[in-house]
């Protein structure tokens, strides 16, 4: 049995059971196809899954990199202003994984972060990296909602 009508089978899809009326989309002119038991049937489209995936996580991690600079600039002492200028925030697109990087470049924003034998710590960089972890997943639910997925 192929995947669709008039294709064969290739690397990258995923079958198990004979039934087509299950749920789908289309992505990029690809049917991405889950159906429901009896004769449950998987049908991965390969590169146009990976693509939509990492199309998502691109999409929201640059949504979360934004909040996340608004929020670690919003946390960050106030005495002269360095410290909330050296702030950062920006997506990291490998060939597998898509990463936010946060953080601050001035000299004494670990001091800041962690404090020191004199300074009690007044952290700005973690409670941004809590409450990025928290908004991941329903981001993600958001986004390929809105994709269609």
């Amino acid at each position: 049995m192929s995947a669709w009508p008039g294709m064969s089978r290739r690397r990258g899809q995923l079958q198990t059971g004979s039934s087509r009326s299950g749920r789908g989309f289309y992505y990029q002119n690809r049917r991405v196809l889950i159906m429901d038991t009896p004769g449950t049937e998987v049908v991965w489209a390969g590169e146009g899954i990976a693509q939509f995936s990492m199309d998502v996580l691109q999409a929201v991690f640059s949504t979360l990199s934004r909040r996340g600079l608004d929020m670690v600039r919003a946390k960050a002492p106030y005495r002269h202003g360095d410290l909330r200028d050296s702030c950062y925030a920006f997506v990291d697109r490998e060939a597998t994984r898509v990463l936010v990087v946060v953080g601050a470049e001035a000299k004494h924003a670990l001091y800041q972060e962690l404090g020191t034998s004199r300074h009690a710590a007044q952290p700005f960089i973690r409670p941004t990296f809590d409450y990025l972890a928290a908004q991941v997943g329903p981001a993600l639910r958001a986004e390929a909602a809105a994709r269609g997925a």
